[in-house]
């Protein structure tokens, strides 16, 4: 009984390794890219998702083993409308991409008419090319600087205006009635 099991445990094993190595070697079958949206629409496509990290050939001409997930995560998430990214491969040989777009607190317009987002993690990111957010508009007397890829925590708003609005916009955004009934703040 003991040959058995002996010899069943090396079978298994031996399996395995042929299962692993065959996995391995076989070619990406499709890529998915799921996108996590406010209410479905957003700033990002799957095609352009697809484009961030699909530089001339496409993936599904590349062995498994061949794939660098975490250049695929790094390469997402340098696009600014990216909050987080996640890639891996399924046991079928799929690539399976979860974007987590970043979703607009503020629409914020400075003093000189210089325009971006504030996230709700409090960093600052462009307008879309393609979409418009619905978020509270801040305009008036901002004199602030307006440094995509920055956080209003950063030192560099430490004497600005911007923590103050930030903080008031995240009151107005987690209060059901008051996120309906407002949607400008004029700083004067």
């Amino acid at each position: 009984s003991i040959v058995v099991v002996s010899l069943f445990s090396v079978l298994v094993l031996v399996l395995a390794g042929v299962i692993y190595h065959h996995f391995r070697n076989q070619f990406v079958k499709k890529v998915e890219v799921r996108i996590e949206q406010k209410n479905g629409k957003g700033f990002l496509t799957q095609q352009e998702v697809l484009s961030l990290f699909e530089k001339g050939d496409s993936i599904q001409m590349i062995k498994v083993k061949d794939l660098k997930l975490n250049k695929i995560k790094s390469e997402i998430s340098k696009n600014p409308y990216v909050e987080k990214a996640d890639a891996f491969i399924n046991i079928s040989g799929n690539v399976i991409v979860n974007v987590k777009e970043k979703v607009a607190l503020l629409r914020l317009v400075n003093k000189k008419g210089k325009s971006c987002y504030i996230d709700v993690q409090g960093g600052l990111f462009p307008l879309g090319k393609s979409y418009t957010e619905r978020a509270l508009f801040v305009n008036g007397y901002i004199k602030a600087p307006l440094k995509l890829g920055k956080s209003v925590n950063d030192s560099t708003y430490s004497k600005t205006m911007l923590p103050g609005l930030y903080k008031l916009a995240m009151k107005i955004y987690s209060n059901q009635f008051l996120n309906a009934e407002i949607s400008q703040i004029f700083v004067n």
